[in-house]
């Protein structure tokens, strides 16, 4: 592509589209980002863990966190270090077994992993402030972000090459000169020879031929307040759930599941799953109160590997990420920029659409 054509439209200004919109200036692209506002997006979750991987698994997904919790530790450190509030409230987390299964992964850790170790319940209280309800692993890599500060971070570092349209994408439009979105009044709001879908469930509107491949998760979180009684956790606590250190005053617990399921609204049954993992993991005698709540949808795939390649000419896409998102969106923006320059890392085989017709990619596609 010639470098007077190196602008591209994003669809989507959560992470996924602000990562892939900062990996795509670096490379001195120009970019229009259309914000594609809609309620419930997963980015605007108030609060979310970054849980590490730890133990030997060599699956594909697993292999594919580990690859992409590397690439958003450099990218927090850069903006970091360039004076940038990307959000991150706490490093580290405590991981705890939510399943026989994880209690085996557990039981790899030392010496795979020098970031990992072992911890009594005594000692978790030493290092986090609570006393566990079981052994766990203390991880010294990840934590808590807060995923609007991180988006915003993201999009600040190049603004000046960043052009931020508000609005809601009704459609997209191909002709001879690229793809025009459209607003839900008919209007142009941008057309560049290149446009990327990065707008999470809003991609299977924008393409219905990705609903072969991405499908909506509802997750719903649950708030409570931080009290003298409640002796809240220094680190996140992920397994099973997940409990955010204090926030404003505000423990965050989460996250329910329900594939398929569009429904908006709170649901007392899901803040009753969240809040009794919040009561076992904080040794309380109640379950807290809830104070607040946040419903927002995920766009995932069968096997849980986020969907990142070509749909159609000059046309791609950045989704899938579901619960893995902080791990996988910047991972997804570097190999996406590089592809647009033609430059195709292997590992792009297992998340392009070209490649998982079936939607099962072999762990072969991963080495």
């Amino acid at each position: 592509m010639s470098r007077s054509r190196r602008t591209a439209l994003v669809i989507g200004d959560g992470l996924a589209g602000s990562a892939v919109a900062a990996a795509l200036v670096r490379r001195s692209w120009r970019v229009t980002l259309i914000a594609d506002d809609g309620a419930g997006r997963a980015s605007d979750v108030p609060a979310a863990v970054m849980a590490a991987t730890i133990g030997g698994a060599t699956d594909p997904l697993t292999r594919l966190r580990r690859r992409g919790l590397n690439v958003t530790e450099a990218w927090l450190a850069h903006l970091e270090r360039a004076g940038f509030d990307c959000g991150r409230i706490a490093r580290g987390s405590l991981l705890l077994p939510g399943n026989e299964r994880d209690r085996a992964r557990h039981g790899r850790v030392p010496p795979d992993d020098p970031s990992a170790r072992h911890v009594t319940p005594a000692e978790a209280r030493a290092a986090t402030g609570i006393e566990s309800p079981s052994d766990g692993v203390l991880h010294g890599r990840g934590g808590c972000i807060l995923p609007d500060r991180l988006a915003t971070a993201l999009r600040s570092v190049h603004v000046d090459a960043i052009h931020l349209v508000p609005g809601r994408v009704a459609r997209l439009v191909r002709h001879a000169d690229g793809w025009t979105a459209e607003s839900t009044t008919g209007e142009p709001l941008s057309t560049e020879p290149t446009a990327i879908l990065a707008a999470g469930t809003a991609c299977t509107r924008l393409w219905p031929n990705s609903r072969r491949w991405l499908l909506p998760a509802r997750g719903q979180a649950t708030a409570f307040r931080a009290t003298a009684a409640i002796s809240g956790p220094r680190l996140p606590i992920s397994g099973g759930g997940y409990i955010t250190p204090a926030i404003d005053g505000i423990h965050w617990a989460g996250a329910t599941l329900q594939r398929g399921d569009t429904d908006p609204l709170p649901r007392a049954e899901d803040d009753r799953t969240n809040l009794e993992f919040a009561r076992t993991c904080l040794g309380l005698d109640e379950v807290p109160d809830p104070l607040d709540r946040f419903v927002g949808f995920r766009a995932t795939t069968p096997n849980r590997i986020p969907l990142v390649g070509r749909l159609a000419e000059h046309l791609w896409i950045t989704a899938g990420h579901g619960a893995h998102g902080l791990l996988t969106t910047p991972l997804a923006a570097h190999l996406l920029a590089d592809a647009l320059e033609g430059r195709h890392h292997p590992l792009l085989r297992l998340l392009d659409p070209e490649t998982r017709r079936d939607g099962h990619p072999t762990d072969a596609n991963l080495k």
